[in-house]
């Protein structure tokens, strides 16, 4: 029976580095981070997920499959506190089996097309994608609400304080 293959070296080093490609562009991921969906260590837990998927590619006793790779990533998912019902789970597994079977060929295509994605959207700040930008505005939005609604609690305060003192200096005479 032939042994199974495993990556050693480069190709390690590679495949390690195409999974932190593919988890970056997971937008259910990045935005549970960006978000601390999980608390604040939401960046430290998706770090603990691509160190897990890593782990499980290269220590697993049995046969890959993807459904256990799916189960992975819905389990780190819901340490961010993210139920994932949109169907990326399963692509992001595919990706991730498809781009660990071609490491295990010596092929590295794939990584350098994310890695060639990464310095291109680098290079190119306003390509960045329209979701992206209204992202950022939905946040930039929310930090203004806060702001409104801490002005307008401190005016509320004030008022009420008047009010209190009126009332008292009222009863008073």
């Amino acid at each position: 029976m032939e042994a199974a293959k495993r990556l050693q070296g480069n190709s390690l080093s590679l495949f390690s580095e195409g999974i932190g490609f593919v988890l970056s562009r997971w937008s259910a991921l990045r935005d549970a981070v960006e978000n601390q969906w999980g608390g604040p260590d939401s960046r430290l837990k998706a770090d603990n997920l691509a160190t897990d998927i890593l782990s499980w590619f290269t220590q697993s006793r049995e046969p890959l499959d993807t459904d256990d790779l799916e189960d992975k990533l819905y389990d780190g998912m819901l340490s961010l506190n993210v139920v994932v019902e949109d169907g990326s789970i399963k692509e992001v597994a595919k990706n991730l089996m498809v781009m660990h079977e071609e490491c295990l060929e010596g092929n590295f295509v794939t990584i350098e097309r994310y890695r060639q994605a990464i310095v291109n959207q680098a290079a190119h700040p306003r390509a960045v994608p329209q979701i992206v930008m209204m992202r950022m505005m939905m946040r930039m939005r929310k930090m203004m609400m806060s702001k409104v609604v801490k002005m307008v609690k401190a005016v509320l305060g004030k008022l009420l304080q008047t009010w209190m003192w009126t009332f008292q200096n009222l009863n008073q005479t």
